[in-house]
């Protein structure tokens, strides 16, 4: 199978001085340190973008609803249990929030941000257990007393 002319690097299959066709030559000046920049496919942007929308969703409604069950009086914490929680809870938010800001970043300017959304999608779902964890303790910490 032959190339077309425009695909081609030889001219005319002309070899270089080195007696080497041209194509391989040039092939050679290239500096190895440059490769294409690895992009994600258009649905893995989609689906980390789901997944930003979900966690700071849940994050925010888990602070919320803490903090409406126990002004409600429902349960009897500490009074700082909550606060801890609702804080907890509200950073796990905000890394969604800064991870889907990564990914509109990456999509807009041709960035590779793998590791950061990687890194925000761990920090949200970890902040997002110890936020549970605390209200969760600090509720059986009570009923256990």
């Amino acid at each position: 199978m032959t190339l077309p002319p425009e695909a081609s690097n030889d001219a005319g299959g002309a070899a270089s001085p080195a007696g080497e066709p041209r194509a391989t030559h040039a092939a050679a000046r290239l500096p190895a340190t440059e490769a294409p920049a690895a992009r994600l496919p258009d649905l893995a942007y989609q689906l980390y973008s789901q997944q930003f929308q979900q966690m700071s969703l849940l994050a925010v409604a888990a602070a919320g609803g803490a903090l409406v069950m126990v002004q409600a009086g429902l349960f009897k914490v500490r009074p700082w249990t909550p606060v801890v929680a609702a804080i907890i809870l509200a950073l796990a938010a905000l890394v969604a929030v800064i991870g889907s800001m990564e990914l509109t970043r990456s999509v807009t300017e041709g960035k590779d941000v793998r590791k950061t959304l990687k890194g925000c999608t761990l920090l949200s779902f970890f902040l997002l257990g110890a936020g549970t964890g605390a209200l969760v303790m600090g509720l059986l910490r009570n009923a256990l007393a």
